[in-house]
Order: structure tokens, then sequence, then C-alpha cells
């Protein structure tokens, strides 16, 4: 293959032809996968890209929504009220930030959040185990 580019080869066919036989086949078999696919426009594409940028940006604001939950109870716990009210301005201008992200729509299907960031977290201690004591 590289005697072959080195020579000049610019197109598929005559690096393939460079190739013993079994590789050959393997390389075709390669670049023929997809191609019966009809192509997607390049306008089609942005919109996905576009859509999964704003998917991930969303995740990442609840995300972040969830994480600061647990820490304004610990700001209550020991009544610190200026972080309480900061952890709070935080949370009202994430929702604001994902109502923004929403309007936008787009391609992207609708995502139930509070299942991604469960999925995300993995298996959890039953209740139940947690609360015995030792």
């Amino acid at each position: 293959m590289r005697a072959a580019v080195a020579a000049g080869a610019a197109d598929n066919l005559a690096v393939l032809a460079a190739l013993d036989a079994p590789l050959r086949a393997q390389a075709e078999l390669l670049l023929a996968w997809g191609a019966d696919l009809p192509e997607t426009p390049a306008a089609r594409l942005a919109e996905e890209a576009a859509a999964g940028l704003r998917n991930l940006r969303l995740l990442n604001h609840h995300r972040e929504i969830a994480l600061l939950g647990a820490r304004l109870q610990d700001l209550e716990r020991a009544g610190d009220r200026a972080g309480v009210a900061e952890e709070i301005g935080r949370v009202a201008a994430l929702t604001a930030a994902i109502r923004r992200l929403e309007r936008e729509g787009g391609a992207a299907p609708a995502t139930n959040w509070t299942a991604a960031l469960r999925a995300e977290a993995g298996p959890a201690a039953p209740r139940a185990a947690a609360r015995r004591p030792a």
C-alpha cells in the first residue's frame, strides 16, 4: 500500500490493486460498508450536532442542579444564609439556561433527565440497608 501511494495512487482502486487477495477482499468490504445508505445532507448533520451539544448542556445543567440540592441541604443545616442565597441564585440561573435551551428545540428527542442522572450514578444501596445501625 505504501508503495502504491508513494507511486502516486490517488484513488481507492489503485491502492486496492496493491493488496493481496484476502486483504483486498476485506478492504473492499470495508469500503463498501454503508454505500447503500442514503447520503446525509450537511445541513442535517449540523442540526444533529447542535442537538447533541444542546443535550449535553442540558444534562450538565441538570446534573449541577442535582448536586446543588445536596449542597443546599448542607448549607441550611449549617445555618449559612449567605451560602444558601448564593446557591439558590445559581439554581435560578441554571433553570433559566435550561429553559432557553429547551426553547431552541431541534432534532433532539425529549429526555427524562432524572432517569439519565440515576443511570449515570449507577446502582444505589437500598435505603433500608443504609439506615441500619452497624
